[in-house]
């Protein structure tokens, strides 16, 4: 999963304290000791302080889902539509209604005291360079490698970021080396048309040179269980279960829809009745 770190939450709440207190002066006197020893300006600086970091943040969430969803080297310009509604509109709009809702408070008309002529240029200007660095920090990490070039790249990754080598699966597919974390990246392994397949939580369907017996004695311990003769589910990906429609059979429901998946593909989601005792025990107490 394309997770790129970028900087901590404390970083941004500096950056955001920084654009508040340059936006509050800019075009006024700096008179640091005058403003900070009169209790009036402390409002009005908690509060531009607090909707600047809602927006920080607000842009920072978008990013990271975005770098999962749209990386830039995928389709840059459906990233880039989608970064700057994201990461420019939706926080402006915010800025602008929370604002509107503060100086009415105070019976002020946000259109007659100078919001849109003075402090909302710099808060936009100030939001497409936060979104300019967060592109620009994706480019020096990634460059124009491809999707699946990053997705190889994060996934090692994990190997020198504290997850035990234990925990991971490394595949071997079309030349490429995939490490999928065995409790957050799989869902499920399953044994179809002859062949071992691993399902990821994006849906993505990688084979296996393995035997699903060997497997099933391997992952017994980390929190898989045995559902019928072909497969394998992480619990961890089971939001839960029904009676089937077949005698003493179970339905399962998993966070990942495979619906879209090739029927010839689709996995066997059916509890049969000599693992039906084993998966509820397993199931109830995870």
């Amino acid at each position: 999963m394309l997770v790129l770190k970028y900087h901590p939450r404390w970083v941004r709440v500096v950056v955001a304290i920084i654009a508040s207190l340059f936006i509050l002066f800019y075009g006024r006197p700096l008179d640091l000791v005058r403003s900070f020893g009169s209790m009036q300006f402390y409002p009005v600086f908690i509060v531009s302080s607090l909707v600047s970091f809602a927006m920080v943040e607000m842009t920072h969430q978008f990013t990271r889902w975005l770098d999962r969803r749209d990386p830039w080297s995928y389709q840059w310009q459906e990233r880039a539509i989608l970064q700057f509604t994201l990461g420019v509109q939706v926080p402006l709009i915010f800025d602008v209604f929370l604002f509107s809702v503060y100086f009415a408070y105070y019976g002020i008309d946000i259109t007659q005291n100078g919001f849109f002529s003075k402090d909302f240029p710099l808060i936009a200007s100030f939001m497409l360079l936060l979104n300019a660095y967060y592109a620009v920090r994706f480019y020096f990490a990634y460059g124009t490698k491809s999707r699946d070039e990053i997705l190889v790249l994060e996934n090692s990754s994990a190997e020198v970021t504290g997850v035990d080598s234990s925990d991971l699966m490394r595949i071997e597919n079309n030349g490429i080396t995939i490490n999928l974390d065995l409790g957050k990246d799989i869902i499920l392994f399953a044994y179809i048309n002859r062949q071992l397949r691993v399902y990821d939580r994006e849906g993505k369907i990688y084979p296996v040179k393995d035997k699903l017996t060997n497997l099933i004695n391997e992952l017994e311990d980390k929190g898989y269980c045995q559902i019928n003769r072909s497969t394998i589910v992480n619990l961890e990906a089971v939001k839960g279960y029904k009676i089937g429609a077949k005698r003493n059979t179970l339905e399962l429901f998993i966070v990942t829809d495979l619906d879209e998946i090739d029927e010839d593909k689709r996995p066997n989601l059916t509890v049969t009745g000599e693992n039906i005792d084993d998966f509820k025990s397993k199931f109830d107490i995870r």
